[in-house]
């Protein structure tokens, strides 16, 4: 008996699940959401496509040689030189880089001694996203135009020399996480309560209650329902970001984690309000409070208070941002890796608590 109540459960949650992203397709809510997804992440490829568009190569140099071998190159016009002035700097470079680069290490001595040791070469690094072939044409006018320079030939070595972005790394890793955590984060809570209110105003869901369905399977069906929503914007956004994923479990345990407290707050506004200007209000300005952080963890002020330094790492949404970050590293911590996870389930659970109390009130 007790087995039939729960098949009977589960198949009222799967209809009203159905019957929301049936809704969802109907309204055109979720295409039309799918190709701003897609119209967002394409901006964000924007500059790279353009970088490929450009002729000139661009090399990243750390020169412990004389300056005017530098002056030479860029004045050849044969690549686009950017001079760092440490090993530190180039990896910096190479790991934030938007486009297709290389950065090579020049050492003291270089190009002043006649003819190179033929067992010689130059090492250079590479973001370890590039493609092998782009990476050995950069090395072949790299190589000809300090040949050129030097007047006899130069080797350079790329050889296992990829450079991974670190967790607190600015540039192109960065602006990849923030827009799927944006991305993420943002689909299911405007989608979520949206179809609630929907059904608040035209009185479906008061149907929905006087059937068998419970308001706690209503909840589910419509956390199943946002779930579909979620993994469908992060699906996109990883397809056109697929070659920065290095560890794809952390990156699809984060897509998933995160959908589900952003399903949670969703269910938790469309709980609380009943029509959709009030509604509204408040989904803005719960945006700016989950999405403010992950801008300031990278970009605050040194004379903020420490302890509000404290605190962001604790911060949901900036927990996923970290875990997508990680997802580019190449060896994460596992420890680090589970605490993000641990910090953003558990702040689901934490809401999902609140939203089982409202219903709970709306049950009796």
């Amino acid at each position: 008996m007790e087995k039939s109540s729960g098949m009977e459960r589960l198949r009222i949650i799967l209809a009203i699940t159905g019957k929301d992203i049936r809704d969802a397709l109907r309204n055109k809510i979720l295409i039309s959401i799918m190709i701003g997804v897609a119209l967002v992440v394409a901006q964000g490829k924007a500059l790279p496509l353009l970088l490929k568009l450009s002729d000139t190569a661009r090399v990243a140099i750390y020169n412990q040689a004389d300056e005017s071998l530098i002056t030479t190159l860029r004045a050849g016009g044969g690549m686009e030189v950017i001079e760092v002035a440490s090993p530190q700097g180039l990896g910096t470079v190479l790991a934030e880089a938007s486009g297709d680069m290389i950065g090579i290490v020049i050492p003291a001595g270089f190009g002043e001694g006649g003819d190179l040791d033929p067992s010689f070469s130059l090492e250079a690094f590479y973001p370890y996203w590039m493609d092998p072939e782009e990476i050995a044409e950069l090395e072949r006018i790299a190589e000809s135009e300090l040949s050129a320079v030097v007047g006899v030939p130069v080797d350079i070595n790329t050889q296992g020399n990829a450079i991974h972005p670190q967790v607190d790394s600015g540039g192109q890793p960065f602006m990849t996480a923030l827009v799927v955590v944006l991305l993420t984060t943002m689909i299911c809570i405007i989608i979520v309560p949206y179809l609630m209110v929907e059904e608040k105003e035209a009185h479906t869901l008061d149907a929905l209650l006087v059937s068998p369905a419970r308001v706690g399977e209503v909840v589910i069906g419509k956390a199943l329902a946002g779930l579909t929503y979620g993994l469908a914007a992060g699906t996109v956004v990883m397809l056109f970001y697929q070659a920065q994923v290095v560890h794809w479990w952390i990156a699809i345990a984060a897509c998933v984690i995160g959908s589900m407290l952003a399903i949670a707050l969703g269910l938790m506004l469309g709980s609380l309000f009943d029509n959709m200007a009030n509604m509204n209000l408040w989904m803005g300005l719960l945006l700016v409070i989950l999405i403010a952080p992950v801008l300031l963890i990278r970009y605050m002020p040194p004379q903020w208070p420490a302890i509000i330094s404290d605190i962001l790492p604790w911060w949901p949404t900036v927990a996923l941002y970290r875990s997508f970050m990680l997802s580019f590293t190449a060896a994460p911590s596992l420890m680090q890796a589970f605490g993000y996870l641990g910090i953003i389930l558990a702040s689901a659970i934490v809401v999902l608590a609140f939203v089982a109390r409202i219903v709970r009130r709306s049950d009796r």
